[in-house]
């Protein structure tokens, strides 16, 4: 088990928000799956992942932005989703293997 699922299980264990860190500043996500956004997960099922990824981020959406964040933060962020929930990344939730 990688060191991210290790964490992943420990923070829906203890029911604590994973934290994902970006430029200094801390977002704050679901401690499970199923807790996710389900209108973020329509649009990752439909391939629409940035609006999916953004859609995650709830609250929390216009600071991030603010970060100005490359496409490749964007890709980052993706990864670090999809290793935390356990899928390939958010564009590959089991919303999109489900439809």
């Amino acid at each position: 088990m990688s060191e991210t699922a290790k964490k992943a299980a420990l923070s829906e264990v203890k029911n604590k928000p994973h934290v994902y860190t970006f430029k200094g500043e801390r977002f704050e996500f679901p401690p499970r799956m199923d807790d996710l956004p389900g209108r973020a997960m329509r649009k990752l099922g439909k391939g629409e992942t940035l609006e999916g990824l953004y859609l995650m981020l709830g609250d929390d959406e216009e600071r991030f932005d603010a970060l100005n964040p490359t496409f490749g933060d964007l890709q980052a962020l993706d990864k670090w989703i999809g290793k935390t929930y356990g899928f390939g990344s958010a564009g590959e939730s089991r919303a999109s293997k489900d439809s």
